[in-house]
């Protein structure tokens, strides 16, 4: 579940949430309602998405300290890709709080999408960490 939610969130932030900053940069009318809107459901999908990854990651971590059943390999090397891609999530979510220091319109734009890409990006790297871990927990240890 968190694999799917990850992706889930990944395609929105690579597509909509990307396309309003873009429209911002460009100088594209970007409504008020929309703009709170895309915010809306960017925040929503974010908490569930994060939530959800988080909770997948610590049971991968629980099930790889505690258990000895299935590959250790494949889950420390899932652990680690899901961890890195949090990192980018936050790294990327904390460039998108310095949006409001932005000088220009276009600037900010950009800003923000760049911010959505390293986030969404994120969530890619964390969806692939818990699926190499899940082969890990599946498979027979060896």
């Amino acid at each position: 579940m968190g694999a799917l939610l990850s992706l889930g969130y990944a395609a929105w932030a690579f597509t909509a949430r990307r396309g309003i900053f873009r429209d911002f940069a460009d100088g594209t009318l970007v409504t008020a309602d929309d703009a709170k809107s895309s915010d809306t459901l960017d925040t929503a999908f974010l908490l569930v998405a994060g939530i959800v990854a988080g909770i997948a990651l610590l049971l991968l971590t629980k099930e790889l300290l505690s258990r000895a059943v299935g590959k250790w390999g494949p889950k420390l090397a899932g652990l680690t890709v899901g961890v890195l891609g949090l990192v980018a999530v936050v790294m990327g979510l904390s460039l998108a709080d310095s949006l409001s220091d932005s000088g220009s319109q276009a600037e900010g734009g950009d800003k923000g999408v760049t911010a959505t890409v390293i986030v969404g990006g994120g969530f890619v790297l964390v969806a692939v960490g818990l699926l190499v871990g899940s082969l890990g927990i599946r498979s027979k240890d060896t």
